[in-house]
């Protein structure tokens, strides 16, 4: 398994979600500036691709034409495609 999921800033303290009561704030760390985290997801990606992939992460990220981005683009051009056809019907 995979743990790719968001974590707390740096800077980050227990403090940060309790009230002026100094109860637990259970919306802070959910809605609001203090709800903000850095995802995992990048990280998660240069890890399979130094643990499984075939080509250095810096190949892959750059090239334009990497499989990926070449899906990425097709797909984006058919579904404009597909709702252009839509509008005009």
């Amino acid at each position: 398994m995979i743990d790719a999921r968001d974590t707390a800033p740096g800077r980050a303290r227990p403090d940060l979600y309790i009230d002026a009561n100094g109860k637990p704030d259970e919306r802070a760390s959910i809605d609001g500036m203090k709800a903000a985290a850095i995802p995992g997801t990048p990280a998660g990606l240069a890890w399979l691709s130094q643990r499984y992939g075939r080509l250095p992460l810096t190949r892959i990220a750059r090239t334009r034409d990497s499989p990926g981005a070449r899906r990425l683009r097709d797909r984006c051009a058919l579904r404009l495609r597909r709702g252009n056809e839509r509008r005009r019907r």
